[in-house]
Parts: C-alpha cells; sequence; structure tokens
C-alpha cells in the first residue's frame, strides 16, 4: 500500500453517503474498524488506538437520510475530501441504470479518487460502480437480484453473485446479507497484513464461513492484480483444493503454455502455483482446525494432503505449532493467554507468508499429485 497522505501516519477511509442509502452499512463499516484498532491495540480507547482516518461524506456535508428516515450525519462534503487512500461505497435502495444528479456528483468523485490511486470496495454497491465505468472489462458480485439489470445495462461487467468477494485490481466487491465484515477484513489486510484482520473475523463473525467463502475472502490479499486468466486459476485451484488440476490442465483452460502460466501466475500472485496450493491448503487446515471437530486424517484429506504426517509437517512449517496445539488455543474455553498467536506463525493470516514461503516442500512431497 502505498504511504497515507495525512500527518497523522494512519490511512484515510471515506465512507460515502450515496441518495437511497441503506444506512446499516454505514455505521456497521465505521464501528467495525474502529473495533479492529481496539484488538490490535489491546485497548479499550477507541480514540487512540484508531487504525484509520474515517470520513463520512456526502455531496454536500449535510445529514443525509437513509430509507428508514434515519439521518446520517456526515463530516465533511465530497469537495472538500480528496485524500482518502480507500473509499467505501455502501449498498443503495433499488438500483436502477438511470443516473440521477446527485449520484453524478458521486460518480465524478470516484472517478478521480480511482485514478488517483484509491482502492474502491463496494457493499453490494457493484451497480454505482457500474454506472462510473470502473468495472467495465471486470469482474464483479453483489445480489442476485441484480443480475438481470447487469445482463441489460452493463453487460461489460463480469457479474458473478454467487461469489462473497470479488477483487479486481484495486477494485473489490463484495456481497451478502451483510458484507460489512468481509469488506472491513480486506481493507485491513490491504494496510496492515492478514495477522489484525483475521483478529477482527474471529470476533465479527457470528457463524463461521462455509470452507469456500472463507478461502475466497482469504485468498484475496493474492487477487490484486488485473490478470483475468490467473485470476480463473486461483479460482480453479480454490473450488477443487483436495484435487486441484494438474498444471498442463490448468494451462489449457487458460488457453497458454505451462511455461507461460507458471510464469504470469507468479509475476501476479508473488508465488509460484505449488506455493500457492501450498499456503491454500495450510489456510484451510487452520480454518477446519478452528470451526470442525474433524480428525486430522479427515482434515488432511479435505486439504489435498497424502497423510495426517504430511499435514503436520506442513503446518509446522506455515504456523509455528503443530495441528493440535492450534486447535487448542483456539478452542472457545482457551485460555486467553494460550491463544495468542504462535511466535514466528502470525496467527492464521501468516499462512500467506510463512507457509507460502516454507511450504513447497509440503505441495510437492506431501500434497497429493497433480498441482
Amino acid at each position: 500500500m502505498k504511504k497515507p497522505l495525512r500527518g497523522t501516519g494512519r490511512p484515510g477511509v471515506a465512507i460515502l453517503l450515496p441518495p437511497r442509502l441503506l444506512g446499516g452499512y454505514v455505521f456497521l463499516t465505521q464501528e467495525l474498524l474502529l473495533l479492529a484498532g481496539t484488538m490490535k491495540a489491546r485497548s479499550l480507547d477507541v480514540v487512540n488506538s484508531r487504525l484509520f482516518d474515517i470520513a463520512i461524506l456526502s455531496h454536500d456535508g449535510r445529514p443525509v437520510p437513509t430509507i428508514g428516515g434515519l439521518d446520517v450525519p456526515a463530516t465533511a462534503a465530497l469537495s472538500d475530501a480528496d485524500a482518502h487512500e480507500v473509499v467505501i461505497v455502501p449498498a443503495q435502495f433499488m438500483p436502477d441504470a438511470q443516473i440521477g444528479a446527485l449520484e453524478r456528483v458521486f460518480i465524478d468523485w470516484l472517478e478521480r479518487r480511482y485514478a488517483a490511486g484509491a482502492l474502491v470496495v463496494g457493499l453490494n454497491a457493484a451497480p454505482l460502480l457500474a454506472k462510473a465505468g470502473l468495472l467495465d472489462g471486470r469482474g464483479a458480485t453483489g445480489l442476485p437480484s441484480e443480475r438481470t439489470l447487469f445482463a441489460r445495462h452493463f453487460p461489460a461487467v463480469r457479474y458473478t453473485p454467487s461469489k462473497p468477494l470479488v477483487v479486481d485490481g484495486r477494485l473489490i466487491t463484495v456481497s451478502g446479507i451483510n458484507p460489512a465484515v468481509d469488506a472491513c477484513a480486506y481493507v485491513i489486510d490491504y494496510c496492515f497484513g492478514a495477522g489484525v484482520s483475521q483478529r477482527l473475523l474471529r470476533v465479527a463473525l457470528t457463524q463461521s464461513l462455509p470452507s469456500y467463502e472463507h478461502m475466497a475472502v482469504w485468498a484475496a490479499q493474492y487477487k490484486r492484480h488485473g490478470d483475468a486468466p490467473v485470476l480463473a486459476v486461483q479460482d480453479s485451484v480454490e473450488r477443487a483444493l483436495a484435487h486441484p488440476p494438474t498444471l498442463a490442465e490448468l494451462a489449457a483452460r487458460a488457453a497458454m503454455s505451462e511455461r507461460t502460466l507458471s510464469r504470469r501466475f507468479a509475476a501476479a500472485t508473488g508465488l509460484t502455483l505449488r506455493r500457492y496450493v501450498a499456503a491454500l491448503r495450510v489456510e484451510l487446515a487452520a480454518f477446519l482446525l478452528r470451526t470442525s471437530r474433524m480428525t486430522l486424517e479427515h482434515i488432511a484429506d479435505e486439504c489435498g494432503f497424502a497423510s495426517a504426517s504430511a499435514l503436520s509437517h506442513a503446518f509446522l512449517a506455515g504456523q509455528g505449532c503443530s495441528p493440535i496445539q492450534y486447535r487448542n488455543r483456539h478452542r472457545p474455553d482457551a485460555r486467553p493467554d494460550a491463544r495468542r498467536e504462535p511466535a514466528g506463525g502470525g496467527g492464521t493470516g501468516g499462512t500467506g507468508g510463512t507457509a507460502a514461503g516454507s511450504g513447497e516442500g509440503a505441495a510437492s512431497s506431501g500434497g497429493r499429485a497433480g498441482k
């Protein structure tokens, strides 16, 4: 992430208040970002533990009514705010393809901020981003009920509402009944790393994500590139981690040679395909250890490891502890000091760096063939 633009040293987050606002997105997003700061600092001091400078922006700096009749106060007008690294766009009630006068103000501002390098996050807000032209030729997700809207009016957008989160460069769209948790976790990961975002997810989620949705959120840190064939390969691997396609099969699907795919994959993600698979497997194993009572043998099979021993070897390299130690630390009744992340492991979020760096051997010798 680029250097913050303000004197506080904190990244700036702008939460927009567009017309026909669904206000719950605004309040929850703001409070989740504040919560993450208190968790990182292990403090109850909300003000001094802030991770971000948060601005709530309306078109004129005045409060904006929600569809429920409540007024959401703004901290500034769009015209007075032009130096935010992250822009969060909440959902609107019954979006359509028309661009009203107020929407035009937001669209023009969004275009300028994106051109200046901001990360733009839409919370069921793909229609407004599409009207701004930001999603042309890109992938996006949102509500299934808006599929027809996109097919008719925004055919250049690869709209896949079945996905919980889509990352296409600096454009992130999140879907669901309440996408704020996933969106905030991504923003925190983008600015401060996966370890901090995972702390928020552990506290804020009221129920465990299905394993595929969890992996989609976790793997987003490796999808900030714009290489569509590589994104498709990543999606294929995530969906079939127990028995992933071979390199030859993936290359054929991408219509390129194995050598070209390997080179483009490494350039886009920073990892070889083999290391990427290894990191995914360790992360999925950590998720299953936290959220299920599955045996190590069952987890090994689910994640694509050849045996429980291979799982243990890869997990120790990636997390700095054995699977059993990890599960014990993350039991609901575990003592607070027992839940501290292992030295050098970086918690669940650490698998992206540690496992990727050391897990290649696990992927090649401990994993199943066909990676």
